[in-house]
């Protein structure tokens, strides 16, 4: 249905004509468009990241972040330990 309609829309499109004077174009080019029109449309889908954004997130929550802490508390700690 869909793609009825687009190719009933692309042939009424006034930039799917040639131009005038360019129906001598060439058979190569006339094979060319031959071969477009011939081939089916493949819809292209975007890639499943969903298991990469869950280890990212894992890794960033027990690792990264935790350890990023630790370290920043290592002057805190080193203070307190001098101010006894």
């Amino acid at each position: 249905m869909i793609e009825s309609t687009l190719q009933r829309r692309i042939q009424e499109s006034p930039w799917s004509q040639p131009f005038p004077g360019m129906e001598d174009a060439g058979a190569a080019a006339a094979s060319a468009r031959g071969v477009l029109r011939s081939k089916p449309s493949v819809a292209r889908e975007l890639p499943d990241v969903t298991g990469f954004l869950v280890v990212v997130l894992v890794t960033l929550g027990l690792f990264i972040v935790p350890v990023g802490a630790t370290i920043m508390q290592g002057p805190a700690i080193v203070a307190s330990l001098l101010a006894r």
